[in-house]
């Protein structure tokens, strides 16, 4: 309810998440991504990297911030976009 209240834009949006839109949270494989920064990352067009989680801290990433093997990040945006950048992390 609060979330409705107070980030109306938000709420509506989540509220369209399954349909059109998804958030997602992918663990960052051995792959070529780890040791990137963010920025260096191509991620889809309409996704992108809200949240980092590392060592059990939460980080907003800006495009400076390095992904490391076992990074848990949230992804949001429409469910194509979001489904292809798990599968590039992983």
């Amino acid at each position: 309810m609060d979330d409705m209240i107070l980030r109306p834009s938000l709420f509506e949006w989540l509220s369209e998440v399954g349909e059109e839109n998804d958030i997602s949270e992918v663990v960052v494989g051995a792959n070529e991504t780890a040791g990137s920064t963010l920025g260096d990352v191509t991620l889809p067009n309409d996704c992108t990297a809200v949240l980092v989680r590392r060592d059990g801290e939460y980080k907003v990433p800006g495009p400076d911030t390095v992904i490391r093997e076992g990074d848990r990040i949230t992804l949001l945006g429409t469910t194509d976009a979001v489904e292809a950048a798990v599968e590039s992390l992983r």
